[in-house]
């Protein structure tokens, strides 16, 4: 499962170089017009947010990593506890949650207007009425499509990194929990995941959706 972990990195990795190349071709000027737009359907700020809020989780993941105080094992559990255990994955404002609610509107199945349009629908009509010619419209389009999938990708990163940290944690054993610090041993019992099938089906699901999104090509 670790194994698996690490390709799906390499995946995402892949995608991000190529996306990055193809924001810097088609320029930050038509990507801030047509975020302006978005903010009216209300994605704008829903990506936002959930941009920022995995910053924060990468900034006290770091942090936990170069701690000179946690030991190799409260680092994991401190790192899992960022995402808590697994019944909070499906809480509304958990990272993991608004991870995989990017991912049902990037997928088409979410965010409709009154007219039944999807997000890309909405994003290219959009930019149909700016644009001269039906390929200038489809630049405009895609490159906040890209943005978006920017930080999806970015976000599956993070949370593949977190879910390995959760597997660790699976393996601990009696002594290694109490050795804990009392804080840390108190965060342990808040993110445990009592059986590694519950982050095995997570990954599954990231892996699938990383799959799924991967029809999106320059």
């Amino acid at each position: 499962m670790l194994e698996e972990i690490d390709e799906l990195h390499r995946n995402i990795e892949s995608h991000l170089k190529r996306i990055n190349k193809q924001i810097e071709r088609l320029g930050v000027d038509v990507l801030n017009l047509i975020k302006t737009e978005i903010y009216v359907h209300g994605l704008g700020n829903d990506l936002d947010s959930l941009n920022d809020q995995i910053k924060d989780v990468v900034v006290t993941y770091e942090s936990n990593r170069d701690s000179k105080v946690l030991s190799e094992k409260e680092k994991l559990v401190e790192n899992a506890f960022l995402i808590g255990s697994n019944d909070k994955w499906i809480t509304t404002g958990n990272v993991m949650f608004n991870i995989k609610k990017l991912g049902e509107v990037l997928s088409g199945n979410t965010f409709t207007d009154i007219q039944g349009r999807n997000f890309f629908e909405i994003i290219y009509e959009a930019n149909t009425l700016k644009s001269l010619f039906s390929g200038e419209a489809y630049d405009r389009s895609l490159l906040y499509i890209e943005k978006v999938m920017q930080v999806y990708f970015y976000g599956c990163s993070v949370m593949l990194g977190i879910l390995k940290n959760s597997m660790l944690l699976t393996n601990f054993t009696a002594e290694d929990i109490e050795a804990l610090s009392p804080l840390v041993h108190s965060h342990y019992y808040s993110c445990a995941v009592t059986d590694p099938v519950y982050i095995e089906n997570e990954i599954a699901s990231i892996a699938k959706g990383i799959l799924i999104h991967q029809v999106i090509q320059v």
